[in-house]
């Protein structure tokens, strides 16, 4: 049998394929993905921070102002400064006279004043 006899066989085109459409399918749901991700991200970390606030505003509920004063004054600062959202006069107030108090070997008895102060401070925490 030759091959020049038969007149069904056509010759050789090339395969043409439209990929512009599989590009965008693809890039759409990598996209998708991408902000799946993104979103379950943002939402772990503010949850977590959230978390980090309640419990440094537990913390400073639960203080006992019968304690040494120097201990009282530093889990005052460390809670406080996480617990608190945006600064407030207030805090800066209360940090401003506590200063005095800081970074000293010995120091004398704290004021009452402003064992008050930060009393009030925690009572309006959430």
């Amino acid at each position: 049998m030759n091959l020049d006899s038969l007149k069904d066989i056509k010759p050789y085109e090339p395969l043409v394929i439209n990929w512009s459409t599989y590009i965008v399918a693809g890039s759409l749901l990598i996209a998708c993905v991408v902000l799946i991700v993104a979103y379950m991200i943002h939402k772990k970390r503010s949850k977590k921070t959230k978390n980090l606030q309640q419990k440094a505003t537990d913390k400073l509920k639960q203080l006992n102002f019968d304690t040494d004063d120097k201990t009282l004054i530093y889990y005052f600062t460390i809670y406080s400064k996480v617990a608190s959202t945006e600064q407030s006069e207030t805090l800066n107030d209360i940090f401003e006279r506590l200063e005095p108090y800081k970074y000293r070997k010995n120091i004398e008895k704290l004021d009452d004043s402003i064992k008050d102060s930060m009393k009030v401070y925690i009572e309006s925490l959430r």
